[in-house]
């Protein structure tokens, strides 16, 4: 794919720019106040389409998705104002002592307040995708369109059994011990690391993905940007989704990966009858991060999609 030289060097600027969690005094009940980064420039400002909000997945953040917001902030036409968020319990956004998809809808509306939004396109990829779903089946007006990214509405039985892998991933994070921790960030991803290894967490793509969570504080001292208490406590709230009787009209466009678990081709029925236009592409040789995994194929899917979207 290729880039414009000047648009990379712009992206490069904006994503090394101070992230923005902006206090509002008319806040929503229970809201936090998302932290996200920006992606605009004269392109954007000028153009009259819905700009695009990206929400990442359960133990992700918004620079997991610096790639993909790059390659359709600077391949879509019409140009779109993309905004990247870091959900609660996540990244820089606060901790709160819970978590639900109806929080999450929460959080998404009072951004649309801070940043003055009447309409966008919900993005989102595992738990982001079904707290945009939320959104999305219960302010329609919201969402001019829908971009679903492995992720189902529908329930599977075994979800417990397919969701056990990153609530393992979380339990292990909890118990390494940082207090005698000191030294580099390269140190301190050394020692996470085998210490992940020691409590059988044995793929590397699995640490590394975790690993981007590593905080340096103020103090020296090292720590994780998750709530991995929140997290572990709320987690089986991911899979707590009843759409029964919800109906969203508008376009929708699943992405899977043909090797995840998550999007069995057996939902398309049980989907359509939640999103009636709803699009399901499947990524080959892709698993659960298919954005991350042929972000080229992710992209095109993408943008041949949203050509038709206003």
């Amino acid at each position: 794919m290729i880039f414009m030289k000047q648009s990379t060097k712009l992206i490069n600027n904006i994503f090394k720019t101070e992230i923005k969690n902006i206090h509002l005094s008319a806040k929503r009940k229970e809201a936090v106040n998302l932290a996200y980064q920006v992606l605009e420039d004269e392109r954007t400002k000028k153009s009259t389409a819905n700009p695009i909000i990206i929400s990442h997945g359960v133990i992700g953040q918004s620079l997991n998705w610096k790639s993909v917001s790059k390659c359709l902030f600077e391949e879509l036409d019409p140009p779109r104002k993309i905004y990247v968020v870091d959900n609660r319990n996540h990244g820089n956004s606060p901790h709160t002592s819970d978590h639900t998809y109806e929080l999450m809808t929460e959080d998404t509306l009072q951004l649309y307040s801070t940043l003055g939004l009447k309409e966008a396109v919900l993005l989102g990829h595992s738990m982001g995708g079904r707290g945009f779903m939320h959104t999305a089946l219960t302010y329609p007006e919201k969402a001019s369109s829908l971009i679903i990214v492995d992720i189902s509405p529908i329930v599977r039985k075994d979800e417990g059994v397919v969701l056990s892998e990153p609530l393992q991933l979380l339990k292990a994070a909890a118990t390494i011990d940082w207090s005698e921790q000191c030294g580099t960030m390269s140190d301190a991803r050394k020692y996470a690391d085998n210490e992940l290894k020691k409590q059988k967490i044995d793929s590397p793509g699995l640490r590394s993905f975790l690993l981007q969570n590593l905080k340096q504080n103020p103090d020296g001292s090292f720590g994780w940007k998750i709530n991995l208490p929140t997290l572990i406590d709320r987690f089986f709230n991911f899979k707590a989704i009843n759409f029964e009787n919800l109906v969203y009209d508008k376009s929708v466009l699943f992405v899977a990966g043909e090797k995840s678990p998550f999007v069995p081709k057996s939902h398309a029925e049980p989907i359509k009858k939640i999103f009636p236009k709803a699009r399901i592409e499947y990524v080959p040789d892709a698993g659960h991060l298919v954005h991350m995994e042929n972000t080229p194929l992710f992209c095109k899917f993408v943008i041949d999609f949203l050509k038709n979207e206003k």
